[in-house]
């Protein structure tokens, strides 16, 4: 969790509240913004749809910490003056019997309105932030959350085949289900009619959800991976592959030991190292990508102008830290400019790169570090 709100930026603020099947999550991002800066990160694991294919309803204990974690969520984004809030529920509330009751005391206890997201919008939004990180990202996107599986394929920046799986963590993993073994067989009954994603044959695969994340830091644990960053943290198939077949037979206890991941998402790993394996295996992607973005920052990219979009991500990145610094972002630019005619025969991807590098340079300048 973060929590800065003493270091709120002056400007616009957009608030997301993410209502999921495990937890309730409220992320405050500065915009507008090529990409999204969180300057209010909070969630609380309310697991309302556990429970839901045996009773058909939302975890009644979790419908009572949800709507105290809401209200308390609403209160903040007062406090913090946002300018846009939107809360969005996906697929525990969308299936289950009495979510539109659930929305109900909502609207009625905090005069706040919340859009149920189809499994088609739910997929669409992390697509779109994927997308918002890496525009030309192709592959099959696969986001996994607490009721369902959502899976997109996603074609140099665009995307068209998706499709919403009961895959969900909470689901997969039941008094029924308490082996990987018994878990894959379950999940590969649900993959095996989604034909279409077979066509992703040595494409990236991109895993989005805090469950997948929480495998992704379990792997770098195991690997005393020296960079602690999620987001494009890639593994080639065949590397993947083997690290999640020595991670399943792991005992649960030493599974659980995963330093920065919370005890509740510990218990998720199981479910989310039987999903990877069955999805390694069978579409037999070219690599492993986790992702840090997903639905949340989709929907921030939806709310900004087509200019805004068009922008590279790296570069707005940069020129957005250097302006916030409020010195020596004209000198990178001139920096750049200056030394381009001796890069003859450079590619777009390395001049890009070298942009970058000229922005930086004068960031670390200011704070005095020696870049030797």
């Amino acid at each position: 969790m973060t929590h800065q709100i003493g270091s709120v930026h002056k400007g616009r603020l957009t608030a997301i509240v993410d209502i999921g099947s495990n937890t309730v999550r409220l992320v405050v991002f500065y915009g507008p913004a090529r990409i999204p800066l969180p300057v209010f990160n909070e969630k609380v694991q309310c697991r309302l749809g556990q429970g839901i294919d045996q009773t058909g309803h939302l975890n009644p204990d979790g419908v009572t910490l949800a709507l105290e974690t809401l209200n308390r969520f609403m209160k903040l984004v007062e406090v913090m003056e946002v300018d846009n809030v939107s809360l969005l529920a996906t697929a525990a509330v969308r299936e289950a019997n009495d979510g539109a009751n659930f929305v109900r005391k909502i609207k009625q206890s905090l005069n706040a309105d919340v859009q149920i997201l189809s499994g088609e919008e739910e997929a669409k939004l992390a697509a779109y932030g994927v997308l918002s990180g890496l525009p030309d990202a192709d592959g099959l996107l696969g986001d996994m959350g607490g009721a369902s599986f959502d899976l997109v394929a996603l074609n140099r920046g665009t995307f068209s085949q998706h499709d919403t799986t009961p895959l969900g963590h909470l689901r997969i993993q039941d008094e029924k289900r308490t082996t990987i073994s018994r878990m894959r067989t379950y999940i590969h009954d649900h993959l095996k009619p989604l034909g279409w994603t077979t066509q992703m044959k040595g494409r990236p695969f991109y895993a989005v959800g805090g469950s997948l994340r929480a495998v992704a830091r379990l792997i770098m644990h195991r690997l005393d991976y020296p960079l602690h960053i999620i987001d494009n943290f890639t593994l080639e198939h065949d590397h993947a592959l083997a690290l999640l077949k020595d991670l399943s037979r792991l005992p649960v206890q030493e599974m659980m030991q995963v330093p920065d991941v919370s005890k509740k998402r510990q218990e998720t790993l199981p479910a989310a190292i039987a999903l990877l394996l069955e999805v390694l295996e069978n579409v037999e992607p070219s690599h492993l990508i986790f992702s840090g973005y997903s639905m949340r920052e989709g929907q921030f990219y939806l709310s900004l102008n087509d200019d805004i979009k068009n922008q590279d991500p790296l570069i707005s990145s940069c020129t957005s830290l250097v302006e916030r610094e409020g010195r020596f972002g004209q000198q990178g630019e001139e920096v750049f400019h200056w030394m381009t005619p001796i890069f003859n025969d450079e590619s777009a991807e390395h001049m890009k790169l070298r942009h970058a590098a000229c922005l930086l340079h004068w960031h670390v300048v200011r704070r005095g570090v020696n870049c030797r």
